[in-house]
Parts: structure tokens; C-alpha cells; sequence
């Protein structure tokens, strides 16, 4: 009965993460979907 409990629980987490993610992921990303490269340089780059 408590592992069920816990696998909710997990759920729910993970169910907030989602929305959080879909909804403020491409504000606050670098390198996530729909970021804005500020520097548009040419060939790869490396940074570390």
C-alpha cells in the first residue's frame, strides 16, 4: 500500500516538471528548444 502511495506521489512530480518545463522551459533555457542564440557565429564552438 505505501509503494502505491509513493508511485502517485512520483507521478504527480513528475507531471509538474512536464508543465513547468513546457511552460517556462524556453525562457530560461540555453540550449533547450526555442532559444535565442545571442552570439550567431559561424562553425562550432566550444565552451566550458
Amino acid at each position: 500500500m505505501r509503494f502505491d502511495l509513493l508511485m502517485i506521489a512520483i507521478g504527480l512530480l513528475l507531471l509538474v516538471a512536464m508543465t513547468f518545463t513546457l511552460l517556462f522551459g524556453r525562457e530560461y533555457s540555453r540550449h533547450g528548444y526555442g532559444a535565442i542564440l545571442s552570439n550567431s557565429r559561424e562553425g562550432p564552438s566550444i565552451t566550458a
